[in-house]
């Protein structure tokens, strides 16, 4: 066996332009799988932790008539849900709009990015992607309806993870439209103010809470959280690369070990007469099929070994693509152990 392992540097460097190519394209195969699998688990883990450290609502609507504070409570206690009635007012600028909303106490709580939370009246927190489209960092002073503030920080709401203006917008527009949090003090100076309800059920009740609320109060507006989708685009996006993934996942590999089992069966079709001497000087055929083995095996092991190492470099960028339409917020990137695994091992032993 010994005198057959002299041959592989004279082999591989007879071909190197083929261990090359195929280390390159297994190298690119794994650095696609992985990244992939990494940005949907990092988005989808970011996303969720927000909305449920924000408390994000299960569904908003409007009535007709308004709801009483007391019987809000009531509703609570009758149907185990919490329920708020979340202020907002609509400021023209004139380059952008801006809705503006007071801090939360229950349901749909900005989550800060970056400074700090509100505390004065003359702060506010406007969300990451309009500061970043307008150039405004913590610290910067910001002018809302012709009042100046200081910016603490940057938030994002949960219920404004997809920043779309209207639930019905076709894409998202960074630069002309922001959301801005402020204390419920300063809140109190603005006109004009609409309103809507945010209900988080905790049970299995929302058909009987909704056939009472419109009984009650006529309900002019139901959009339930699978409707919206300044929330549940994300989750979407997780559940098409998954899909996405499974489906390329099979193809991508099938083509790495199709493209070396085409060259490496040449190979041993030409060296058929070498074959044959070796075995007439006793070598097994267990020792020759290990030893041609072992060229397929070279370009899938360095192949899986560089690809898992570039996707540390890659990981975070390609998750700021896959996410760009998202709030810009601080991703938790964490090692995809399923993925990893399988693309150090399938690429060699395949």
């Amino acid at each position: 066996m010994k005198n057959l392992n002299k041959r592989y540097r004279r082999n591989i460097r007879h071909s190197l332009s083929f261990y090359i190519c195929a280390s390159l394209l297994t190298t690119i195969s794994v650095l696609f799988v992985i990244t992939m699998y990494t940005s949907v688990e990092a988005i989808d883990t970011t996303f969720s932790k927000i909305m449920t450290d924000g408390h994000v609502e299960d569904a908003e609507f409007s009535t007709l008539m308004p709801i009483p504070d007391a019987e809000q409570k009531a509703l609570e206690n009758k149907y185990d849900l919490d329920l708020e009635k979340i202020l907002y007012a609509d400021i023209e600028e004139d380059e952008y709009n801006l809705r503006v909303f007071p801090v939360t106490e229950k349901l749909n709580r900005v989550q800060i990015v970056s400074g700090s939370e509100i505390t004065s009246a003359d702060e506010i927190l406007l969300n990451p992607d309009f500061a970043k489209a307008h150039g405004v960092v913590p610290g910067d002073t910001f002018v809302v309806n012709g009042s100046r503030y200081t910016v603490a920080g940057t938030a994002v709401r949960p219920d404004y993870i997809y920043a779309q203006k209207n639930p019905s917008d076709f894409y998202v527009d960074d630069s002309g439209f922001g959301q801005v949090t402020m204390s419920k003090d300063a809140f109190l100076k603005f006109q004009n103010v609409q309103s809507f309800y945010a209900v988080d059920f905790h049970g299995d009740n929302s058909i009987e809470f909704r056939k009472d609320i419109h009984k009650t109060y006529t309900t002019l507006r139901y959009l339930p959280r699978d409707a919206n989708n300044r929330i549940d685009v994300c989750r979407d996006l997780g559940k098409e690369y998954g899909l996405m993934l499974a489906a390329l996942l099979p193809v991508v590999f099938g083509m790495n070990t199709l493209i070396v089992a085409v060259v490496l069966g040449r190979k041993i079709r030409r060296e058929q007469r070498q074959i044959g001497t070796l075995l007439a000087f006793g070598y097994r055929t267990s020792e020759i099929t290990a030893h041609y083995m072992w060229y397929a095996m070279i370009p899938g092991m360095v192949g899986s070994v560089a690809g898992t190492a570039a996707s540390v470099l890659f990981s975070r960028p390609l998750i700021a693509l896959v996410a760009t339409d998202f709030e810009s917020v601080n991703f938790i990137v964490q090692p995809h152990w399923q993925s990893l695994i399988l693309c150090l091992l399938l690429p060699t032993l395949s």
